[in-house]
Protein backbone atom coordinates (compact mmCIF):
# COMPACT_ATOMS: atom_id res chain seq x y z
CA UNK A 1 0.00 0.00 0.00
CA UNK A 2 1.14 3.53 -1.04
CA UNK A 3 0.35 6.48 0.80
CA UNK A 4 1.28 9.87 2.78
CA UNK A 5 0.49 9.29 6.33
CA UNK A 6 2.83 9.50 8.92
CA UNK A 7 0.77 6.61 11.10
CA UNK A 8 -1.42 3.85 9.69
CA UNK A 9 -3.11 1.27 11.63
CA UNK A 10 -3.06 -2.68 10.29
CA UNK A 11 -3.65 -6.56 11.19
CA UNK A 12 -0.85 -7.82 13.13
CA UNK A 13 -0.12 -10.38 10.61
CA UNK A 14 -0.14 -8.32 7.66
CA UNK A 15 3.65 -6.47 9.39
CA UNK A 16 6.98 -7.30 9.31
CA UNK A 17 9.41 -6.26 11.40
CA UNK A 18 12.02 -4.35 9.62
CA UNK A 19 15.81 -5.40 11.16
CA UNK A 20 17.58 -2.81 13.29
CA UNK A 21 20.40 -2.60 9.83
CA UNK A 22 18.24 -1.40 7.27
CA UNK A 23 16.71 2.46 7.79
CA UNK A 24 12.65 3.13 6.92
CA UNK A 25 13.97 4.85 3.80
CA UNK A 26 16.06 1.26 3.07
CA UNK A 27 13.38 -0.80 3.84
CA UNK A 28 10.53 0.63 2.31
CA UNK A 29 11.79 0.04 -1.49
CA UNK A 30 12.69 -3.80 -0.27
CA UNK A 31 8.97 -4.39 0.61
CA UNK A 32 8.00 -3.24 -2.34
CA UNK A 33 9.97 -4.40 -5.50
CA UNK A 34 11.78 -5.99 -3.45
CA UNK A 35 9.80 -8.67 -2.26
CA UNK A 36 8.30 -8.67 -5.88
CA UNK A 37 12.24 -9.78 -7.15
CA UNK A 38 13.16 -11.52 -4.62
CA UNK A 39 9.94 -13.92 -4.11
CA UNK A 40 9.61 -14.54 -8.19
CA UNK A 41 13.49 -15.57 -8.20
CA UNK A 42 13.75 -17.92 -5.10
CA UNK A 43 10.38 -19.38 -6.46
CA UNK A 44 11.70 -19.58 -10.22
CA UNK A 45 13.20 -23.16 -9.85
CA UNK A 46 16.55 -21.60 -10.71
CA UNK A 47 19.73 -23.34 -8.40
CA UNK A 48 22.91 -21.81 -8.20
CA UNK A 49 24.80 -21.72 -11.68
CA UNK A 50 21.89 -21.48 -13.35
CA UNK A 51 21.96 -19.10 -15.96
CA UNK A 52 19.55 -15.61 -15.07
CA UNK A 53 18.44 -12.87 -17.07
CA UNK A 54 16.87 -9.70 -15.75
CA UNK A 55 15.41 -7.98 -18.50
CA UNK A 56 14.75 -4.46 -17.68
CA UNK A 57 16.99 -2.43 -15.56
CA UNK A 58 14.99 0.09 -13.28
CA UNK A 59 13.17 -0.01 -9.86
CA UNK A 60 12.22 -3.84 -10.34
CA UNK A 61 15.62 -4.85 -12.25
CA UNK A 62 18.53 -3.15 -10.75
CA UNK A 63 17.10 -5.43 -7.56
CA UNK A 64 16.70 -8.30 -9.59
CA UNK A 65 19.84 -7.81 -10.56
CA UNK A 66 21.12 -7.85 -7.47
CA UNK A 67 19.50 -10.67 -5.60
CA UNK A 68 19.81 -12.95 -8.64
CA UNK A 69 24.07 -12.33 -7.85
CA UNK A 70 23.37 -12.93 -4.29
CA UNK A 71 21.53 -15.98 -4.55
CA UNK A 72 24.18 -17.63 -6.88
CA UNK A 73 22.80 -17.19 -10.16
CA UNK A 74 25.30 -16.55 -13.34
CA UNK A 75 23.11 -13.46 -14.24
CA UNK A 76 22.47 -11.33 -17.23
CA UNK A 77 21.30 -8.03 -17.09
CA UNK A 78 18.92 -6.80 -20.34
CA UNK A 79 18.29 -3.53 -21.43
CA UNK A 80 18.37 -0.92 -24.22
CA UNK A 81 21.62 0.92 -24.57
CA UNK A 82 25.07 0.90 -23.38
CA UNK A 83 24.68 3.86 -20.65
CA UNK A 84 23.24 0.53 -18.24
CA UNK A 85 26.35 -1.63 -18.82
CA UNK A 86 28.81 -0.08 -15.96
CA UNK A 87 25.85 -0.16 -13.44
CA UNK A 88 24.43 -3.86 -14.08
CA UNK A 89 28.10 -4.71 -13.75
CA UNK A 90 28.60 -2.80 -10.40
CA UNK A 91 25.43 -4.30 -8.97
CA UNK A 92 26.68 -8.09 -9.72
CA UNK A 93 25.59 -8.67 -13.33
CA UNK A 94 28.18 -11.34 -14.86
CA UNK A 95 27.17 -9.74 -18.65
CA UNK A 96 25.20 -7.08 -19.86
CA UNK A 97 23.01 -7.52 -23.24
CA UNK A 98 22.77 -4.20 -25.13
CA UNK A 99 19.16 -5.22 -26.77
CA UNK A 100 19.40 -2.29 -29.03
CA UNK A 101 22.77 -3.49 -30.78
CA UNK A 102 22.69 -6.83 -29.82
CA UNK A 103 19.94 -10.04 -30.57
CA UNK A 104 19.62 -10.72 -26.80
CA UNK A 105 18.03 -14.08 -28.15
CA UNK A 106 21.18 -14.83 -29.55
CA UNK A 107 23.76 -13.54 -26.60
CA UNK A 108 21.34 -15.87 -24.22
CA UNK A 109 21.49 -18.95 -26.79
CA UNK A 110 25.13 -18.91 -26.82
CA UNK A 111 25.19 -19.31 -23.23
CA UNK A 112 22.73 -22.22 -23.51
CA UNK A 113 19.95 -20.01 -23.07
CA UNK A 114 18.55 -18.94 -19.50
CA UNK A 115 17.19 -20.79 -16.99
CA UNK A 116 14.98 -18.47 -15.94
CA UNK A 117 14.63 -14.68 -17.49
CA UNK A 118 12.47 -12.22 -15.05
CA UNK A 119 10.73 -9.86 -17.25
CA UNK A 120 10.54 -6.91 -15.05
CA UNK A 121 9.83 -4.20 -18.55
CA UNK A 122 6.19 -3.14 -18.47
CA UNK A 123 6.02 -4.37 -22.20
CA UNK A 124 4.12 -7.39 -23.86
CA UNK A 125 6.07 -6.72 -27.54
CA UNK A 126 10.16 -7.16 -25.33
CA UNK A 127 8.38 -9.96 -23.71
CA UNK A 128 7.38 -11.61 -26.50
CA UNK A 129 10.95 -11.27 -27.92
CA UNK A 130 12.89 -12.63 -25.76
CA UNK A 131 10.95 -16.18 -25.36
CA UNK A 132 13.65 -17.61 -27.99
CA UNK A 133 16.17 -17.03 -25.44
CA UNK A 134 14.82 -19.49 -22.71
CA UNK A 135 16.65 -22.95 -22.13
CA UNK A 136 15.14 -26.58 -22.55
CA UNK A 137 12.49 -26.26 -19.65
CA UNK A 138 13.66 -22.27 -19.31
CA UNK A 139 10.51 -20.09 -17.86
CA UNK A 140 9.49 -16.50 -18.12
CA UNK A 141 8.42 -15.07 -14.86
CA UNK A 142 6.40 -12.14 -15.35
CA UNK A 143 6.54 -9.50 -12.63
CA UNK A 144 6.32 -6.15 -14.96
CA UNK A 145 2.51 -5.07 -15.70
CA UNK A 146 1.49 -4.85 -19.08
CA UNK A 147 -1.72 -4.30 -20.92
CA UNK A 148 -0.17 -6.07 -24.01
CA UNK A 149 -0.74 -9.15 -24.80
CA UNK A 150 2.18 -11.57 -24.80
CA UNK A 151 2.56 -14.04 -27.92
CA UNK A 152 3.60 -17.23 -27.17
CA UNK A 153 4.82 -19.12 -29.95
CA UNK A 154 3.10 -22.55 -29.55
CA UNK A 155 5.91 -24.81 -31.07
CA UNK A 156 9.06 -23.16 -29.87
CA UNK A 157 7.61 -24.09 -25.98
CA UNK A 158 5.90 -27.40 -26.99
CA UNK A 159 9.75 -28.93 -28.12
CA UNK A 160 11.42 -27.42 -25.05
CA UNK A 161 8.75 -27.72 -22.24
CA UNK A 162 9.29 -24.30 -21.62
CA UNK A 163 6.84 -22.09 -19.73
CA UNK A 164 5.29 -18.60 -18.49
CA UNK A 165 4.04 -17.55 -15.23
CA UNK A 166 3.84 -14.71 -13.24
CA UNK A 167 4.51 -13.86 -9.41
CA UNK A 168 2.46 -11.26 -7.30
CA UNK A 169 4.93 -10.20 -5.07
CA UNK A 170 4.16 -12.28 -1.36
CA UNK A 171 2.81 -12.07 1.93
CA UNK A 172 4.10 -10.62 5.11
CA UNK A 173 6.56 -13.88 5.80
CA UNK A 174 7.89 -12.90 2.40
CA UNK A 175 8.31 -9.34 3.36
CA UNK A 176 10.48 -10.74 6.33
CA UNK A 177 12.38 -13.26 4.26
CA UNK A 178 13.43 -10.46 1.97
CA UNK A 179 14.54 -7.91 4.53
CA UNK A 180 16.25 -10.74 6.31
CA UNK A 181 18.08 -11.89 3.18
CA UNK A 182 19.11 -8.21 2.09
CA UNK A 183 20.49 -7.37 5.43
CA UNK A 184 22.82 -11.22 5.02
CA UNK A 185 23.49 -10.09 1.47
CA UNK A 186 24.31 -6.12 1.20
CA UNK A 187 21.15 -6.18 -1.29
CA UNK A 188 19.88 -1.90 -1.41
CA UNK A 189 17.98 -0.36 -3.35
CA UNK A 190 18.93 2.74 -4.94
CA UNK A 191 17.09 5.71 -3.72
CA UNK A 192 16.17 9.76 -4.16
CA UNK A 193 15.13 11.00 -1.43
CA UNK A 194 12.14 14.10 -1.06
CA UNK A 195 10.53 15.15 2.01
CA UNK A 196 6.51 14.57 2.34
CA UNK A 197 5.85 18.35 1.05
CA UNK A 198 7.74 17.60 -2.17
CA UNK A 199 5.54 14.69 -3.03
CA UNK A 200 4.48 15.43 -6.10
CA UNK A 201 7.75 16.14 -7.33
CA UNK A 202 8.84 12.30 -6.32
CA UNK A 203 6.03 11.01 -8.52
CA UNK A 204 7.40 13.15 -11.74
CA UNK A 205 10.53 11.76 -10.70
CA UNK A 206 9.84 8.09 -10.93
CA UNK A 207 7.09 9.03 -13.50
CA UNK A 208 3.97 8.09 -11.50
CA UNK A 209 2.03 10.37 -14.72
CA UNK A 210 1.45 7.47 -16.73
CA UNK A 211 -1.84 7.24 -17.48
CA UNK A 212 -2.46 9.12 -20.76
CA UNK A 213 -5.27 11.12 -22.18
CA UNK A 214 -5.57 10.24 -25.39
CA UNK A 215 -6.70 13.89 -27.23
CA UNK A 216 -3.28 13.85 -27.96
CA UNK A 217 -0.79 15.69 -25.88
CA UNK A 218 -2.11 15.63 -22.15
CA UNK A 219 -0.73 13.60 -19.27
CA UNK A 220 -2.95 13.38 -16.36
CA UNK A 221 -1.91 13.72 -13.11
CA UNK A 222 -4.60 14.64 -9.77
CA UNK A 223 -4.55 15.60 -6.03
CA UNK A 224 -1.92 18.86 -6.75
CA UNK A 225 -2.23 21.50 -4.04
CA UNK A 226 -2.46 24.50 -6.06
CA UNK A 227 0.82 26.29 -4.14
CA UNK A 228 3.02 23.45 -6.59
CA UNK A 229 1.35 23.35 -9.68
CA UNK A 230 3.79 26.38 -11.51
CA UNK A 231 6.55 24.97 -9.51
CA UNK A 232 5.85 21.42 -10.49
CA UNK A 233 5.16 21.88 -14.02
CA UNK A 234 8.94 23.19 -14.11
CA UNK A 235 10.62 20.91 -12.23
CA UNK A 236 9.10 18.44 -14.78
CA UNK A 237 10.28 20.26 -17.82
CA UNK A 238 13.91 20.61 -16.25
CA UNK A 239 13.99 17.34 -15.29
CA UNK A 240 12.96 15.85 -18.74
CA UNK A 241 15.59 18.21 -20.04
CA UNK A 242 18.66 16.87 -17.88
CA UNK A 243 17.50 13.35 -18.86
CA UNK A 244 18.04 14.08 -22.31
CA UNK A 245 14.24 14.34 -23.78
CA UNK A 246 13.89 16.64 -26.67
CA UNK A 247 12.09 19.92 -26.59
CA UNK A 248 8.91 18.73 -28.53
CA UNK A 249 8.72 15.37 -26.36
CA UNK A 250 8.67 17.14 -23.34
CA UNK A 251 5.76 19.63 -24.63
CA UNK A 252 4.12 16.41 -25.67
CA UNK A 253 3.86 14.90 -22.27
CA UNK A 254 3.32 17.94 -21.01
CA UNK A 255 0.77 17.96 -18.16
CA UNK A 256 -2.80 18.89 -17.12
CA UNK A 257 -4.50 19.21 -13.62
CA UNK A 258 -7.67 18.28 -12.75
CA UNK A 259 -9.71 18.49 -9.73
CA UNK A 260 -10.69 15.39 -8.05
CA UNK A 261 -13.72 14.63 -5.65
CA UNK A 262 -11.68 12.51 -3.40
CA UNK A 263 -9.18 15.22 -2.91
CA UNK A 264 -10.81 18.30 -1.96
CA UNK A 265 -6.88 19.85 -1.99
CA UNK A 266 -6.34 19.43 -5.51
CA UNK A 267 -6.79 22.35 -7.90
CA UNK A 268 -7.88 22.94 -11.61
CA UNK A 269 -5.53 23.85 -13.80
CA UNK A 270 -4.97 22.81 -17.72
CA UNK A 271 -1.39 23.10 -19.20
CA UNK A 272 -2.17 23.84 -22.71
CA UNK A 273 0.20 22.04 -25.48
CA UNK A 274 0.90 24.51 -28.34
Amino acid sequence: MVGYAYYMIAPIEALALIPEQLSAIEAAPLMCAGITTYNALRNSGARAGDVVAILGIGGLGHLGVQFAAKMGFKTIAIARGKDEEELVKKLGARQYIDNRSQNAVEELNKLGGAKVILATVPSGKAMSEILGGLAVNGKLVIIGASDEPIQVPSFLFISGRRSLIDWPAGTSIDSQDTLSFSVLSGVRSMNEVFPLYRCEKARLCIGFSARVNFNENQVLIEFTPQAYVRENVLDYVNLRRDRGASASAITRNLMTYRNSDCCPLAEIMAVLVK
